[in-house]
């Protein structure tokens, strides 16, 4: 009988040849004086110096077997050294450093010692080992210290072997049994040096065994009974020479003749990211490498079997290795965690690479299977985080200062669960549903991360589009500039994605538009915009001032308030003046979620759409039909402060029209104007790079709620509510089922907005409307994101024109059918109206 230990899989069989490079050969020249102790009872002291100049080096110590600690060590004339404090005579350290040699990073065998001994001895296995995790290292490369370690009893596998265990990928283990003799057969996928088991019968006492080859497999024979209960772990050696790669296996367990059941197929989760500069909880960790448009991107796909868990990296670019973590053991929540405190993982271990003889690509793989010595059961419900470290191959093009190495974000996969989760799994928690991104170390980047359940294909395509959106078409594509312009990019109007607000200087501020159409007739000389910017040999078309008259009066508690409007003045008319009937003020909004927006169907919203105030609460919001030029259809509007683009597509040639002008497929002229004529139907941005930019804001993630939870937020809700907040506010939609981008389908998202036009009285009335039923009518603005304007856009200004300096003062400028609500706020006392603030801070 045999009993098959090994999964199904859906990735290629490895090829039979050699290792290649899995572990990295060790560069020389490098002089290593290690160790060197000081004579004191409880230090000692490591010294490295290369033998050519390094950046840094940092040192790799775990005592004991404990946790491994990654630090950089300080230098002096080129020598590097790092003091162990805390030690015990006996104490065992296992030591290597990481040094850093033409902007390469590379690293020494293992090295082990008992403390108080008089040398040190090469580990007789230089094991995998995870990528330095800086935990204790700063940017400027200063060092913490760790606690004194506590030494624990040493258990050494059998050989001397003191590594983690680690559980090879893509070979297959099984136990037979002929009557008498019981046979452990292993076939790996590359060809064994000297390799070993070693098991343990029925609790007795634990033999080593050599592997001897039998044809493709390695097998090892020993004597059981039927029904003995075996427990097994492998050692073996992969690959010769300097590139030899070390692996001891998990420990298995099996009942000697027994035949193992058929598995069920396993549940498959398919995720993508890109390089990262630092860790999850670390700075750096947010922003965009270098060249993250290059090749900086991966896909990753976990084959859940409820009690395995097999993974498969794919790298855009050559990489030299690929690091795995898994099993987070910190259990404070990241965002509650200092800075530069990350994860800390019961697994660490290098993937094995995998070439396909036929495509020449190149995997990278793990298999996770349960251990119990390791505390890893993998039932089902088990997290599961995954984190993993990548270095490019050396001489290929290097970005940034990470010397070719980068970082990924965690992976949280709950075993038997479909696809991945999250700390915080509050629905409120998350906005955008499996959208949603845990933006936590530098949350001024909150608004511009992509929609954590994206594909491999999509977030190549949103990285593409983030290229294209943070040009600047006066250096990158002149050609494609003006003549007359407000910005010349779309990030000058959008700052890390947030939305802008007026400034002391209006002439030029990008994201404050100019708009002189009247009725929704282009004004004959200006079009419908005043471009206050030009390229050379144009003229810019004017100047913009404002003043901000204001206004004082008193909540119902007597806590007094102003409200301040601007009034827009313009001057140095290129083409004559402007009746200030036609001026109307647009700052641009922020970005996130508009694509799941897009997604909901124009059935949904014209169904929550009530314009006769048929229930006679006296919300009349309704539903605005507009052309979508993009489509060359009617369709439903809902993008833009008055919902007069229906679709995203539309929403951004506009922008590039009006704002950068550059005309698109789908506005091929220019704003016609007697200083930017129409142009015989040429365009300047390209469909594909329309398509890109498009797609890259649909795209955008919502950042999650860290405290959505918290009881002031809760009370603050329940206001919102009772004042009425929530009848235009609508917090709950769901998007369609067959809208074109997968990652967004079905979603059950909490925007606080209804998509719906209302009438929001004089005070906040556009004289330039397209419709003079439209004058005092105003979309409801999303709500999600609201609490991070302020660190992501440095400023605290809200509504149309940017005229509210506080969540405060937008609340008192509705009115028409807000006004109830508005004069409900303002009886509310100062607790109350204190929490219902901190909601909408939270958001």
């Amino acid at each position: 009988m045999e009993v098959p230990f090994r999964c199904a899989r859906s990735i290629p069989p490895f090829s039979a040849s050699p290792l290649s490079s899995s572990s990295p050969a060790i560069p020389r020249p490098f002089s290593s004086e290690l160790p060197a102790v000081e004579r004191t009872p409880d230090r000692l002291v490591v010294f490295a110096r290369p033998a050519t100049r390094a950046e840094f080096v940092d040192v790799h110590y775990r005592v004991n077997g404990g946790p491994q600690w990654n630090l950089r060590m300080s230098e002096k004339k080129g020598r590097w050294r790092y003091a162990v404090d805390g030690l015990r005579a006996g104490d065992r350290v296992d030591v290597f450093v990481t040094y850093e040699r033409g902007g390469a990073a590379h690293d020494t065998p293992w090295l082990t010692w008992t403390y108080g001994a008089d040398a040190p001895s090469p580990s007789p296995t230089p094991t995998p080992r995870a990528t330095p995790r800086p935990t204790a290292t700063s940017t400027s490369g200063a060092t913490a210290t760790p606690p004194a370690p506590t030494p624990r009893p040493t258990t050494t596998p059998p050989g001397g072997d003191a590594a983690e265990p680690l559980t090879p990928t893509d070979y297959t283990h099984r136990v037979t049994f002929d009557g008498a003799t019981a046979t452990l057969h292993v076939r790996p996928f590359s060809p064994l040096g000297d390799s070993t088991a070693t098991f343990r019968l029925d609790g007795g006492n634990e033999r080593t065994v050599p592997l001897s080859q039998r044809g493709t497999e390695w097998v090892a024979d020993f004597a059981a009974s039927a029904g003995a209960t075996v427990r097994y772990s492998l050692f073996l050696r992969m690959g010769d020479g300097e590139n030899s790669l070390f692996l001891r296996s998990a420990t298995f367990e099996t009942t000697v003749g027994e035949t193992a059941g058929t598995r069920s197929a396993p549940r498959i989760v398919e995720a993508a990211g890109r390089f990262r500069d630092r860790h999850e909880n670390e700075r750096r960790f947010e922003p965009f490498i270098e060249g993250y448009f290059e090749a900086s991107t991966f896909a990753v796909l976990l084959l859940d079997f409820g009690d395995a868990l097999d993974v498969t990296v794919a790298v855009d670019d050559e990489a030299e290795f690929v690091d795995i973590k898994l099993f987070d053991t910190n259990p404070t929540p990241p965002h509650l965690r200092a800075d530069e405190v990350r994860a800390d993982y019961r697994v660490a271990a290098r993937m094995l690479a995998h070439h396909d003889p036929e495509t020449g690509a190149r995997t990278w793989h793990w298999r996770q299977e349960r251990n119990p010595a390791r505390d890893v059961d993998l039932a089902p419900g088990e997290l599961v985080d995954l984190e993993f470290t990548i270095r490019r191959v050396q001489g290929q093009e290097v970005h940034g200062g990470s010397n070719g190495q980068y970082y990924t974000a965690i992976f949280r996969h709950r075993m038997g669960e479909p696809g991945l989760t999250e700390v915080l799994t509050s629905p409120f928690s998350r906005p955008g549903d499996a959208t949603s991104v845990y933006v936590v170390s530098e949350p001024e980047w909150s608004f511009a991360q992509a929609a954590r359940n994206l594909d491999h294909e999509g977030l190549v395509t949103f990285l593409r589009g983030k290229r294209l959106f943070d040009r600047d078409l006066a250096t990158e594509a002149p050609g494609a500039l003006g003549p007359a312009f407000d910005a010349t990019s779309c990030v000058a109007c959008h700052p890390r994605d947030g939305s802008a607000a007026p400034s002391d200087d209006t002439s030029s501020t990008p994201g404050l538009t100019v708009g002189v159409a009247a009725s929704g007739t282009p004004h004959p000389a200006y079009g419908r915009q005043l471009q206050r910017r030009s390229t050379p040999g144009w003229s810019a078309e004017g100047r913009l001032t404002l003043e901000w008259p204001g206004a004082t009066d008193t909540l119902g508690d007597g806590t007094p308030y102003e409200l301040v409007r601007p009034v827009p003045s313009l001057s140095t008319l290129a083409f004559g003046a402007i009746s200030t009937d036609r001026i109307t003020l647009r700052v641009a909004p922020r970005l996130i979620g508009l694509g799941l927006l897009e997604a909901v169907s124009d059935e949904a919203i014209v169904a929550s759409a009530d314009p006769l105030d048929a229930d006679g609460d006296g919300i009349s919001g309704r539903a605005r039909t507009v052309w979508d030029d993009a489509a060359g259809r009617e369709a439903t509007g809902r993008f833009g402060w008055k919902a007069d683009a229906a679709s995203l597509r539309q929403q951004v040639a506009r922008a590039y029209l009006l704002d950068l002008g550059a005309t698109t497929t789908v506005f091929p002229l220019d704003d016609e104007t007697p200083a930017s004529p129409a142009a015989p139907g040429s365009v300047e941005i390209p469909g594909r790079d329309l398509d890109d930019v498009t797609s890259y804001i649909a795209t955008l993630g919502v950042p999650m709620r860290l405290d959505a939870d918290a009881p002031e937020v809760g009370r603050g809700f329940a206001t919102f509510i009772d004042v009425g907040c929530a009848a235009c506010h609508t917090p709950t939609l769901i998007t369609d089922d067959e809208t074109p981008r997968i990652a967004l389908r079905s979603r059950v998202i909490h925007p606080f907005t209804d998509l719906l036009l209302h009438d929001m009285g004089d005070g906040l009335a556009d004289p330039s409307a397209s419709d003079p039923d439209l004058a005092r009518e105003w979309r409801t603005a999303p709500l999600w994101g609201l609490g991070r304007t302020e660190i992501v856009s440095g400023h605290s200004r809200f509504l149309h024109d940017g005229r509210a300096r506080s969540l405060l003062e937008a609340i008192l400028w509705h009115d028409g059918e807000a006004r109830s609500s508005r004069n409900r706020f303002a009886a509310l006392d100062e607790e109350d109206r204190a929490a219902l603030l901190r909601f909408l801070g939270s958001l």
